[in-house]
């Protein structure tokens, strides 16, 4: 079992949960669910570093709302919908 805030990789050996990109870390946290569910902290870890993620992004939309034309200002919000609508 790897240290908290690290996930055991079976390609990649131990990854720092904290610098995986969100495509990484997606990829990761479904695998353990389907492969190792007793894997629970290393779930938890990457469950809270995509939350972080999906704020971090939706943030950055907002930012960029502001100061994008009409046109881009609706494809941001459907975006944002569409985050929303994850959950």
């Amino acid at each position: 079992m790897p240290p908290k805030g690290f996930y055991n990789s079976s390609s990649r050996g131990q990854m720092k949960i904290e610098t995986m990109s969100h495509r990484e870390a997606f990829n990761a946290v479904n695998a353990l669910r389907r492969r190792d569910p007793t894997r629970t902290q290393e779930i938890a870890d990457l469950d809270v570093h995509l939350a972080g993620l999906k704020i971090e992004y939706e943030e950055k939309l907002r930012a960029e709302y502001r100061d994008a034309d009409t046109i881009r200002q609706t494809e941001i919000m459907a975006e944002l919908e569409r985050l929303s609508a994850q959950g």
